[in-house]
C-alpha cells in the first residue's frame, strides 16, 4: 500500500498518535520531523526533498480538525502573528492532540497503518501507553474501585494524589490530566480504566 492512498490529515493523524499525541500535546516541529522520518514523499519539499516541510503538515492538521474530515485532532501552531519562531522569545501555545473521534479512527484503520509505517511503532507506542497506565491500575484507589465499582467514592485528597496533582491546582490542570488519563485509556483499549477516570472526575466536581 502507498502513502499516495492516504491523504495527508490522515498520515499526520496517525504520526501524531505515534508521539503520545492520544494523551499529550505534541508540538507541530517535533510533529513534522515525525512526518518526514514515517512519509518522506508526503512530508517534503519540492526542490529540496532531504528537508521537512512543516507548511504541508500545519495545513493537513488543520484539515484533520474540520468536523467534514471527522474533526480528528484539536490544537493549533501557535507562532504569533508578525513574529518568526527565531524572533519571538515569547512561549506559544503551540500543541496537537488527538481527540476521542481520532482515537476511534485510529483504531479502525490500526492495521493498513501498520502496514504503512511498519507494525513494530504501533507496538511500541501501545506498550508505552500500557506502561503509563500500569501507574494507576497499581494506585490503591484503582484496588477500591475493583473491589466495589457500583459503591465506589473517591475523596478529592485521593484522587489528587492519583493524579499527582495539588488539591487546590486550578480547575485546568485538573482538567488536563482527567483528559490525558482518559485518552490513554480509549487508545489502550482499557474501558475499567475510563470508567474509573470518569468516576473520579466525577467526584472531584462535586468536592472541589
Amino acid at each position: 500500500m502507498s502513502t499516495e492512498s492516504r491523504p495527508n490529515r490522515e498520515l499526520v493523524v496517525y504520526a501524531l498518535y505515534l508521539m503520545g499525541g492520544d494523551s499529550r500535546p505534541v508540538h507541530t516541529e517535533d510533529l513534522a520531523l515525525k512526518c518526514f522520518e514515517l512519509f518522506p514523499a508526503s512530508f517534503s519539499w519540492v526542490k529540496h526533498p532531504q528537508y521537512p516541510d512543516k507548511d504541508i503538515v500545519r495545513v493537513a492538521l488543520t484539515d484533520a480538525r474540520k468536523d467534514r474530515y471527522g474533526g480528528l485532532v484539536e490544537g493549533r501552531a501557535g507562532q504569533k502573528r508578525g513574529l518568526t519562531a527565531k524572533t519571538s522569545r515569547e512561549p506559544t501555545a503551540d500543541g496537537w492532540t488527538l481527540t476521542s473521534r481520532g482515537i476511534e479512527w485510529i483504531h479502525a484503520n490500526r492495521k493498513q497503518l501498520e502496514v504503512l509505517a511498519g507494525a513494530g511503532r504501533v507496538k511500541e507506542h501501545r506498550q508505552q501507553t500500557l506502561r503509563q497506565l500500569k501507574r494507576m491500575k497499581d494506585h490503591p484507589l484503582y484496588a477500591q474501585y475493583l473491589d466495589s465499582p457500583d459503591r465506589f467514592a473517591p475523596g478529592i485528597g485521593q484522587i489528587a494524589d492519583l493524579l499527582r496533582c495539588r488539591v487546590d491546582a486550578q480547575p485546568e490542570i485538573w482538567r488536563k490530566r482527567f483528559e490525558s488519563v482518559q485518552r490513554q485509556a480509549e487508545s489502550a483499549e482499557q474501558p475499567d480504566v475510563l470508567r474509573f477516570i470518569r468516576i473520579c472526575q466525577e467526584a472531584y466536581m462535586q468536592q472541589r
